[in-house]
C-alpha cells in the first residue's frame, strides 16, 4: 500500500493528472487499508481503528490550518500583502519582517499554515525585490515554531 501510495504521488510528475490530487492519495491508501483482509475475520484497519484510534482534533488542526493557507491565496489576501511591501526596503528588513511577522502568527495559526502563508508573501516578493528567495526556506520555518496557544501547531495541542 505504501509503494502504491509512493507512486500515485510521484506520478503527476511525469503525466499530467488533474484529478489525481495530493490530498486524494492519502484517502486511497486508507480506503485499500480499510479493505485489505489482515486475517479471515478481520481487515488491517476496522471501523473502531477509524472512530476510537484516530486523533480527530489534531487532523482538523493541521487540515484548517493548511486550508486556511490555500483559501488566503485564493481570496487574494496574498496579493494584497504582497502589495504591501515597499519597493525600496532594504534586504535586512525584508528578512526581519519575514522572521517577526511569522513568529508572532504562528502563536495565533497552525505554524504550518503560518509558514505556508508567509512564503506565498515573501518569496515572490523576495525575486522582484532582486533577493534569493532561498534565505527565506530558512528563515520562514524556524520562526514559525510557536507554541503559546493550543491551536499553534499539532505537537501544542497533542499536549494541551
Amino acid at each position: 500500500v505504501f509503494s502504491f501510495m509512493l507512486f500515485l504521488w510521484i506520478l503527476p510528475s511525469f503525466v499530467k493528472i488533474k484529478a489525481l490530487d495530493v490530498w486524494i492519495v492519502p484517502i486511497m491508501g486508507a480506503l485499500i487499508l480499510y479493505s485489505l483482509p489482515k486475517d479471515l475475520n478481520e481487515n488491517i484497519l476496522t471501523i473502531d481503528d477509524f472512530q476510537t484510534k484516530l486523533p480527530w482534533n489534531i487532523i482538523f488542526l493541521i487540515l484548517g490550518g493548511t486550508a486556511m493557507s490555500g483559501f488566503s491565496e485564493e481570496f487574494g489576501i496574498i496579493n494584497w500583502l504582497q502589495g504591501m511591501i515597499p519597493q525600496n526596503i532594504s534586504r535586512i528588513a525584508v528578512f526581519f519582517t519575514a522572521a517577526v511577522s511569522t513568529a508572532i502568527l504562528s502563536n495565533f495559526v497552525n505554524g504550518t499554515a503560518t509558514v505556508n502563508i508567509m512564503a506565498n508573501i515573501f518569496m515572490p516578493a523576495a525575486i522582484s525585490l532582486e533577493i534569493r528567495p532561498e534565505i527565506f526556506a530558512y528563515i520562514l520555518p524556524a520562526c514559525g515554531m510557536a507554541i503559546m496557544l493550543p491551536w499553534a501547531g499539532a505537537a501544542t495541542g497533542t499536549a494541551f
